[in-house]
């Protein structure tokens, strides 16, 4: 399912498209068991890029 999503990143031309991927990406991140430092660590990452693209834009 990670496979089909970071393709789905990949084509995504509009800052929407990409806020709808986040929060799959979380889901994912969320259900995948990873330790907790891990899980955070991910999920910030995930949430700084989408906050700087959306300032540059």
């Amino acid at each position: 399912m990670a496979k089909k999503l970071v393709i789905s990143i990949q084509n995504t031309e509009e800052i929407s498209q990409l806020k709808s991927c986040q929060m799959q990406w979380t889901t994912l991140l969320n259900e995948s068991h990873i330790q907790p430092k891990l899980l955070r660590h991910a999920l910030q990452q995930v949430n700084y890029s989408l906050n700087h693209l959306q300032t540059a834009a």
